[in-house]
Parts: structure tokens; C-alpha cells; sequence
């Protein structure tokens, strides 16, 4: 799965509870995530967390911000 590993991407707010996260080849199944997978992500300087994926359309993921 390495071969999907991203730095020095956006992540965005998406209303109070969502982030979303542009993913080149997605709408191509590379990588292929589902709706339930989980990915792992991190913000700059921080540990790196699992977040579940809430829904997919087109190239961005979206994912449940947890505080």
C-alpha cells in the first residue's frame, strides 16, 4: 500500500464534522477504497490516525473529523 502514500496534501473542513482529501486515480480504482475502509492520515507534526471513509465521489474521499 505504500505505493498510494501522499505528502504534503490538503485536507479540507467539510461542514463541522467532515474532511475531505483530493486522491489522484481514485475515480480509476487506484487505490480502490470503499465507503467503511479506513485510511491514515495526519496533520503536520502530529501522529498519524485511522479515519473511516463516509463517502466517495468522483477523486475525493471524505472522512469523519474526529476532535
Amino acid at each position: 500500500m505504500r505505493t498510494y502514500d501522499m505528502e504534503g496534501i490538503l485536507m479540507r473542513r467539510r461542514g463541522m464534522n467532515f474532511l475531505s482529501l483530493e486522491v489522484p486515480g481514485l475515480a480509476e480504482k487506484r487505490p480502490s477504497l470503499v465507503q467503511g475502509d479506513f485510511i491514515v492520515a495526519r496533520y503536520a507534526g502530529n501522529d498519524a490516525r485511522p479515519y473511516q471513509v463516509s463517502s466517495l465521489p468522483l477523486t475525493i474521499v471524505y472522512f469523519l473529523a474526529h476532535s
